[in-house]
């Protein structure tokens, strides 16, 4: 191991001890042995300061931390406090000049020195080649390759290592395709399926028809898988969809039609409309009556075809506005809220307005509340989503207004 010196340049023991000169310097490394016990340092004659460089030997000192401490002694015998510096002895670099005469290899655990899979290579100072590694018998999943090398002083280096992943092996099938088959929704087990006519060949790449009649209305999956000559079935594909209700085509002609505003008074029961042929696509004249109530309404409308069969009617939603009277300015005064409405609808009301009668129509005309007192507060949390129409029957007059409950 080669000596170490640590060199402390304008080291300075700045002391004044009586005002008498230093005589001596000693130092010490990391324990005092005690004062006039420590090594001497050799210092130019008698002088009040030193400023000087010293040559140290760090030789005998362990790698790691350390710290130098240095005092002073003057011609009267006086000790000073000690000056200290911390420094590090760090470990000699070794080179290498001995050629790499061996290589080996091993995967996950080591079997030994020297007991791994030799590397073929040329003897070198260095090595930066590519060398083949045979990963055949390794099974899937995660793995970590160590290759050490030895030199010609017979000593073996550290090991280097890299982690990597053997996945599962691909099969390239060379076999016909000679069968295949397709089930719905539930495997009916392999051979049992419907089969597919098809052509002997080593892919398929074309459109097969496959039947959906007698699948109820909703979503299925469809799975087709195939057989080569090897007598081996492919894992299946499958394809998710979905069944629609058949449309019906109405081809019987329209008879009679009616309309009826906000309330359903029953099929037939409407007030009817002229009609002539068998579609119709004409503007109506319809006349609201004076008697409706002030603010929002629906006009529904169905017709009846020459099988009795009455359509789903369409609705069309309008206003009527109040009039200039004093009455019609207080029913546009009455509030309903929130709107829309989860639970609870509160209504407000001016002082001298009261609630006779209150009827909730569905948006159908089918009537589903009626009280007949004076409320403040309706109660709809057991009502289906949807649009409702409310009307207020007060002693200035009747409102309808339009409530959705989400």
């Amino acid at each position: 191991m080669k000596t170490l010196y640590i060199l402390l340049c304008c080291f300075c023991v700045g002391v004044t001890l009586a005002q008498s000169d230093i005589a001596s310097l000693e130092y010490f490394f990391d324990e005092d042995p005690g004062i006039g016990l420590a090594t001497n340092i050799n210092i130019d004659p008698d002088a009040e300061t030193i400023n000087q460089s010293f040559s140290i030997s760090t030789a005998t000192l362990t790698e790691g931390t350390h710290r130098l401490f240095i005092r002073a002694i003057n011609s009267n015998g006086d000790i000073s406090l000690y000056e200290h510096k911390t420094f590090r002895i760090a470990p000699i670099t070794e080179t290498n000049t001995s050629d790499i005469v061996e290589a080996e290899y091993f995967f996950n655990q080591d079997p030994g020195i020297g007991l791994a899979t030799a590397l073929d290579l040329t003897d070198a100072e260095t090595i930066d080649e590519t060398l083949p590694v045979s990963t055949s018998g390794l099974p899937v999943g995660t793995h970590r390759l160590f290759v050490r090398v030895k030199n010609s002083n017979n000593e073996w280096s550290l090991y280097e290592h890299k982690t990597f992943k053997v996945n599962p092996i691909t099969e390239t099938n060379t076999s016909d395709i000679v069968e295949a088959e397709y089930f719905f929704n539930q495997d009916p087990g392999i051979g049992l399926a419907t089969a597919l006519d098809l052509a002997d060949a080593e892919t398929i790449n074309e459109t097969l028809p496959v039947s959906t009649s007698g699948l109820p209305v909703g979503t299925h999956r469809l799975f087709v898988r195939v057989k080569n000559s090897n007598n081996e079935w492919s894992l299946y594909e499958h394809k998710t969809f979905k069944v629609n209700p058949i449309t019906e085509t109405n081809t019987s002609d329209i008879v009679a039609a009616e309309y009826f505003i906000d309330v359903d008074p029953g099929l037939g029961n409407g007030m009817a409309i002229s009609i002539t042929g068998d579609i119709i696509d004409e503007d109506f004249s319809i006349t609201t009556s004076g008697s409706l109530a002030q603010g929002d309404h629906y006009l529904h409308i169905r017709v009846l075809n020459s099988n009795g069969e009455w359509s789903l009617y369409e609705r069309q939603p309008f206003e009527v506005d109040g009039t200039l009277g004093i009455n019609s300015v207080d029913i546009s005064e009455i509030r309903c809220f929130p709107n829309p409405t989860s639970e609870n609808l509160n209504i407000t009301l001016p002082d001298h307005i009261q609630i006779q009668k209150l009827k909730l129509y569905d948006i159908t005309g089918k009537q589903v509340i009626e009280i007949d007192k004076h409320v403040e507060s309706l109660a709809m949390s057991s009502l289906k989503n949807g649009i409702y129409l409310l009307i207020l029957d007060t002693n200035k007059g009747q409102l309808s207004k339009r409530i959705i409950k989400n």
